[in-house]
């Protein structure tokens, strides 16, 4: 009779964990499975059920489809929240990144709708856009209405001496409800976000920044912001207006790639967010680890590029060919536009922010045919790979938090999707990457921007598998839009 009992106990126990049948749709076994929330980092058996984690077991599991994980790490699917270009393309690279969920939050929507639309049922990885404040300020103070490309601002018939002026511009009272109109429509539409580029926009006071802060408060939205550049006289206020503004209009703010913003001044500025968020101030950042940059040669940045020295071009290199710029072919390529790789961080600076505990880790790459940077597709394998494995900066749990639940936690206030992403427990979205810490690794270089990255061995976004050790998925969709309720 006891061993009847015990059977029976034991059989009851297998079923709920579903090795009796087949009752998940994925079954992953014997993984390292980490979970950056609750902390837990052990062998256990993953059970995926209608694009949830159903179960997360210490026996192993039957499913539908099984994947057997021994020797694998199986973590949250990575959350880049800095990205350009998205579409079929971009969604590819980012993925065998270990990416399931990216946003273009910077550059942002002018058209918020049709910025969505565009990708409709056709996603590999979930998605989002912000509000855009650089496209609002386009629209309301260019001669003509920028160009449109679903949903995204262009320049169009913008030449370069109107865009510098505007760029330079400060706004009247006017000028200035127009934009904030622009902008609030795109958040009425759903955007999570507003994306501001300041320094791009160079003429925006300080009263401008703080008035796009309030709004994006008023809807409870987030807001990406690239910093102004540093200035001899405003010493750090290029740092002080996200924190000041965070403060003042109770916004949160997060700060683009620090690491190329701060330069030198990396280590300080770090200590400055601690102290802010220590007080309460909503202030986040991100970095990315490459000690070269990218750009739109014609960004307004480099407006006095006619005063550089000679010596100062040779950093700068043209990503479609690879050749490094002079005086004479960096102002060809001014006139023609196109995307330059700039050679010019210090490695510290890049390991001092890959470290710091609370940095996210965002690409700030996107997509183009003609070439490009490493980070479009190797950068989360190159933290996992050099930061982790070879210089031992960051533990592989610590290199987790920064790409899944970091991302996620600052973005769900704004958008509470994501406070089913960025974790592996019972009952989150089932977004996992599943892959081989010995070996992970980015192969991207700037000769060869595209390369695909090691030791991504499955991708799963949704409870859909759309990576395999042999390939994508073909026709693999399941993507969502990372999107609020369009409000009256």
């Amino acid at each position: 009779m006891v061993r009847v009992l015990i059977a029976a106990i034991i059989v009851v126990a297998a079923s709920a964990d579903g090795a009796a049948g087949k009752d998940y749709d994925i079954a992953i076994n014997n993984g390292r499975v980490i979970d950056p929330e609750t902390g837990l980092d052990d062998i256990r058996h993953v059970g995926v059920k209608d694009g949830a984690i159903a179960t997360i077991s210490k026996r192993p599991l039957a499913g539908a489809q099984t994947i057997d994980a021994q020797g694998l790490v199986v973590a949250p699917g990575f959350i880049d929240r800095n990205t350009y270009v998205l579409g079929p393309e971009l969604f590819r690279l980012r993925a065998a990144d270990g990416v399931t969920t990216t946003f273009n939050f910077e550059e942002g929507a002018n058209d918020v709708p049709a910025a969505y639309d565009a990708l409709k049922d056709q996603a590999l990885i979930n998605f989002g856009f912000s509000s855009s404040w650089a496209g609002a300020r386009l629209a309301t103070l260019s001669k003509t209405p920028p160009a449109m490309n679903k949903g995204i601002a262009e320049l169009g018939d913008i030449g370069p001496d109107e865009m510098a002026a505007i760029a330079k511009s400060s706004v009247t009272d006017e000028q200035l409800a127009a934009i904030i109109a622009i902008v609030e429509q795109g958040l009425k539409d759903g955007a999570p976000a507003v994306g501001m580029g300041v320094e791009y926009m160079p003429g925006a006071t300080m009263t401008e920044v703080l008035e796009v802060f309030k709004l994006a408060a008023k809807y409870n939205r987030s807001v990406q912001i690239h910093l102004r550049d540093w200035d001899r006289t405003s010493d750090y206020a290029y740092i002080y207006e996200p924190i000041a503004g965070a403060l003042l209009s109770g916004a949160a703010i997060h700060i683009s790639h620090l690491n190329s913003s701060a330069a030198n001044y990396v280590e300080r500025n770090l200590d400055q967010l601690d102290i802010a968020r220590q007080a309460g101030v909503a202030v986040t950042t991100e970095c990315y680890p490459y000690t070269a940059g990218m750009n739109d040669i014609r960004a307004e940045m480099w407006a006095d590029w006619r005063e550089w020295p000679e010596e100062r071009f040779h950093n700068y290199q043209w990503s479609q060919t690879g050749e490094r710029l002079t005086k004479d072919n960096f102002a060809e390529y001014r006139e023609k536009g196109g995307l330059v790789i700039i050679h010019w961080m210090k490695e510290e600076w890049i390991d001092a922010c890959v470290a710091h505990p609370e940095t996210q880790i965002a690409s700030d790459g996107g997509w183009d045919p003609n070439g490009g940077h490493p980070r479009d597709a190797g950068t989360n394998t190159s933290v996992l790979g050099r930061f982790v494995r070879e210089k031992g900066l960051l533990s592989l749990p610590a290199a987790i938090r920064k790409m899944s639940y970091l991302p996620a936690t600052s973005l769900e206030a704004a958008a509470p999707q994501m406070a089913r992403k960025g974790r592996l427990q019972k009952g989150m979205d089932a977004d996992i990457v599943i892959f081989n810490a010995g070996t992970v690794s980015d192969r991207a270089t700037y000769a060869e921007p595209q390369l695909a990255p090691e030791g991504i061995d499955y991708v799963i976004v949704n409870g859909v598998v759309i990576k395999t050790p042999d390939g994508f998925v073909d026709g693999a969709a399941p993507g969502e839009p990372i999107r609020l309720p369009p409000a009256e």
